[in-house]
């Protein structure tokens, strides 16, 4: 048995306005070109201000780690709605859908607003050459994990690639599918291993000690 559903907040010229779960759907997984090659794809599209779809399709297997994958999509979803709700600066969250076999969630899609003229971390450190300009990013990049784990919310998967730079130096932080409410009794372990995992990843994409310490 398979099953639509499909959520949107704010109707966009790629999603069909009242059309039914399925039509919406497949209208958005039609954008993404997604086959048994390619478990997770996205693009970016130059319609409504700027818009990026990301799609998840993960294939009938057993092992732990894959299925778990079926849930992202879902998760990052809610982890939008949540994280803006907190004031904290990141993607907002347009739709959301997935089709379900028997119960079991096998293709799933999610839009969001672009960040105009934003780069992920690791392509800031490859391009930027100007020291002051990069300590104050490295600085930013501080004040809002401080500010992601004030909030009560670890990020999961805090590598280069999951931070984008805005061009007036504003961090947001993307890729949230992993973020979680912090458990107090291990609040401090949550959070060393949000900052180590950042720190190995600048370490990796060539950001100096100066940088990240």
């Amino acid at each position: 048995m398979t099953r639509y559903r499909v959520e949107v907040l704010e109707p966009t010229s790629l999603l069909p306005e009242g059309g039914s779960s399925r039509a919406i759907f497949d209208a958005a997984w039609s954008l993404l070109g997604v086959n048994a090659e390619h478990w997770h794809r996205s693009v970016r599209l130059d319609v409504d201000g700027g818009l990026f779809l990301k799609g998840m399709y993960v294939r009938p297997v057993l092992d732990a780690q894959h299925f778990l994958r079926r849930w992202h999509v879902r998760n990052e979803f809610h982890n939008l709605l949540a994280l803006r709700g907190s004031g904290l600066d990141i993607p907002v969250a347009l739709a959301w859908g997935w089709q379900r076999r028997f119960g079991v969630p096998v293709r799933s899609f999610l839009v969001q607003r672009t960040i105009p003229g934003g780069v992920d971390l690791a392509e800031y450190i490859r391009r930027a050459t100007d020291r002051e300009a990069r300590l104050a990013t490295f600085r930013a990049v501080g004040e809002a994990v401080r500010a992601l784990h004030g909030a009560g919310w670890m990020h999961g998967d805090l590598a280069c690639r999951n931070l984008m730079v805005r061009p007036d130096g504003g961090v947001v932080f993307v890729d949230l599918a992993r973020v979680k409410p912090a458990d107090p009794r291990r609040l401090d372990w949550r959070r060393r291993k949000d900052l180590y995992r950042l720190v190995k990843s600048a370490d990796k994409c060539g950001a100096s000690d100066e940088e990240v310490n």
